[in-house]
């Protein structure tokens, strides 16, 4: 509805760009108006089988303690800022603790819609649609999974691989995604 209000319809569809979790949401878009979207970019999809999305919900799905526990703030800047090992510059990870401090105590909601999510119902719709779709993959830890969902649902679609790019490619590299994606959205 919100599409619609922003003038998009089956004469003028939207294209969508899906990063990690925004993937799903960008299939989920596209099977409930598949009149809407002209063409779908996936990046990342966290696609697992059923038993490992069970293991990874009862891992990373935890109420965020923010009202809870005195530590919990101070011990997050830690890990997320503090001490990370990623490849974020100090700004970034900040930026990412600030992001889950903006989440507040239903955070974990996120996470849980990804690991309660059904990919495999989810790709096998979004590959009957024939939407043109492009797949494109980072150097990132959802690479693997991705580039599984890709074999398995949408062997023709092409897979551009960046993998001089780690997962904040769009910072690192933002004309290196210009220039994979715009042939796609152009044609």
């Amino acid at each position: 509805d919100a599409l619609i209000d922003l003038g998009y319809s089956e004469d003028n569809p939207v294209d969508l760009f899906g990063f990690h979790t925004g993937s799903l949401g960008a299939i989920e878009l596209t099977r409930a108006r598949p009149s809407l979207v002209r063409r779908i970019i996936l990046v990342g999809i966290p696609y697992y089988p059923a038993e490992e999305r069970e293991a990874m919900e009862k891992r990373f799905v935890t109420p965020y303690a923010f009202l809870t526990d005195p530590t919990y703030v101070p011990d997050m800047y830690a890990r997320m800022v503090l001490n990370a090992t990623n490849d974020l510059s100090n700004e970034e990870r900040f930026e990412a603790f600030l992001g889950r401090m903006r989440a507040g105590p239903n955070g974990q909601d996120g996470p849980d819609s990804v690991w309660s999510y059904d990919a495999d119902e989810g790709l096998a719709a979004l590959a009957a649609l024939k939407k043109p779709t492009l797949f494109l993959a980072f150097n990132e830890v959802l690479t693997e999974p991705h580039k599984h969902a890709h074999r398995l649902y949408f062997p023709d679609v092409p897979l551009i691989e960046l993998s001089h790019l780690p997962m904040e490619g769009f910072k690192a590299g933002p004309q290196d995604v210009a220039d994979a994606v715009l042939p796609f959205l152009d044609g």
